[in-house]
């Protein structure tokens, strides 16, 4: 009996405790969802996904690595060049604007600005880091590959990579060090849209910020459906600069099929952006995603922008990373984004109104 009493006793004070951190929890992201830009929003979008991979981490025994590649095998520069030159290009920009424009009244501090703008580039670097994490892992945690289906795809549709092959050869050649923009294009986009957005305060930027945030997270996700190498492993592309990295991260990947884990943990620094993973197609995604709100925003940038999502789509078949049926993947993933970054940034209109000043 006395003990039926304390059992009733306790659960008041347990229902108490319980509707306690239930407060506690939704003043945090009531909190955050107050800051500007939605800021918040992003800060809970980047923790929500590192969290996921953390769990993945614990379950499958992965390792996370500290970064020392002194060049990309994707990028072919080092991973840190386009970080350090979108921080430098933006700085720059926000300090000859500040010179140039005489400050109103009404103009937050400028220090809060840069403060805002800043916090959203360490989100992009973090959001990066464990996208690559994971894309390492994917091999071994999923490691049926599809690659004999979508290359039958190919086969299938040979006429429109033999068209593609043509695009490339005739009117791409034309551009100086055609190998390198495929990579070049996509992180100029990048740079471009987040200084130009950031230092105009262009309504659109919180939009930006979300979807960016959202295709690197999902977009890593995505990988573990039904992953693939890519079609190089079959026929050698156009891109020379792209045959080399193939080459390299298939080796890479054969050390990781021998030794999993333990590999990834002893060489995975070196090998950090290495990883193969060519369903979906993340360079379709990212493209059309950056190009949608140029569009949105109505910014000079967008005829730059429509070329360069067209070179993204003929090049990422001509080179061999992707067969045909990632790219309409990959734009299924951009079509998620956008349709999840307007439902996100539609609750709080205000703040993206805020957002233009802030």
């Amino acid at each position: 009996m006395d003990s039926y009493t304390d059992v009733q006793r306790l659960k008041p004070a347990s229902a108490k405790a319980g509707s306690t951190l239930s407060a506690a929890i939704q003043g945090a992201v009531s909190r955050l969802l107050a800051l500007p830009n939605h800021l918040g929003a992003a800060i809970i979008i980047v923790g929500a996904f590192a969290a996921t991979v953390t769990l993945i981490a614990l379950i499958y025994g992965a390792p996370f690595s500290v970064p020392r590649e002194r060049t990309s095998a994707a990028l072919g520069v080092n991973a840190v060049l386009p970080v350090a030159l979108t921080v430098f290009l933006y700085l720059s920009l926000r300090i000859c604007k500040a010179l140039l424009r005489k400050a109103e009244p009404s103009d937050p501090p400028l220090l809060r600005i840069i403060a805002i703008d800043l916090t959203l580039m360490i989100l992009f670097v973090a959001v990066t880091y464990f996208h690559f994490s994971l894309k390492t892992w994917v091999q071994v945690i999923n490691p049926n590959l599809y690659d004999e289906a979508y290359f039958a795809v190919d086969n299938a549709f040979r006429p429109v990579i033999d068209a593609f092959y043509w695009i490339r050869q005739e009117s791409f050649t034309l551009v100086p060090g055609t190998d390198r923009w495929y990579q070049a294009a996509f992180i100029l986009m990048f740079s471009s849209s987040f200084c130009s957005y950031a230092v105009s305060r262009h309504p659109i930027y919180p939009r930006f910020c979300i979807g960016v945030l959202l295709t690197m997270s999902l977009g890593a996700l995505s990988y573990l459906i039904a992953p693939a190498l890519g079609p190089f492993i079959y026929e050698q592309g156009l891109n020379a600069d792209a045959t080399g990295a193939q080459a390299g991260m298939l080796r890479a990947h054969e050390e990781v099929l021998k030794h999993g884990m333990a590999w990834i943990e002893a060489a995975g620094p070196y090998y950090f952006t290495g990883a193969l993973a060519a369903m979906p197609s993340l360079h379709i995604a990212h493209a059309a995603v950056m190009t949608y709100f140029a569009i949105a925003a109505r910014s000079a940038l967008t005829p730059i922008f429509l070329i360069i999502c067209f070179w993204v789509i003929v090049e990422s078949v001509a080179s061999r990373w992707h067969y045909l049926i990632d790219l309409p993947f990959g734009l299924l993933v951009a079509f998620i984004v956008i349709w999840l970054t307007n439902r996100i940034c539609r609750e709080r209109p205000n703040r993206l109104t805020q957002a233009a000043v802030v």
